[in-house]
């Protein structure tokens, strides 16, 4: 089933816009998993997994689950996963080595 790109909280359209309230989640969920010290591959494999398959599938199995079940745009997936990463170097740094392994 296809579900139409809505405006969100902040104005922006959700999963389709650069932005939107979503953003900061995957910025927060980045900088918890490089402050818990995940290594950096788990972390790209797991930015990846999440965005362009895992919840993919399950907003087409299960579009209750979510507010807003359209589909990701590519150029919005690339963004989240872009400050998810952005999230995980901060965090990684914050661990008191200085920079990101």
């Amino acid at each position: 089933m296809h579900y139409e790109h809505k405006k969100g909280l902040l104005g922006t359209y959700v999963n389709k816009d650069l932005l939107d309230e979503y953003t900061f989640a995957h910025a927060l969920s980045g900088y918890l998993m490089g402050r818990l010290g995940f290594g950096m591959g788990f972390v790209v494999l797991t930015g990846l997994a999440w965005d362009w398959v895992i919840e993919r599938q399950l907003k087409d199995a299960y579009p209750n689950l979510f507010f807003h079940p359209s589909q990701d745009e590519p150029e919005h997936i690339l963004v989240d996963f872009s400050v998810f990463m952005g999230g995980a170097i901060l965090g990684k740094r914050q661990n008191g080595n200085g920079r990101a392994q």
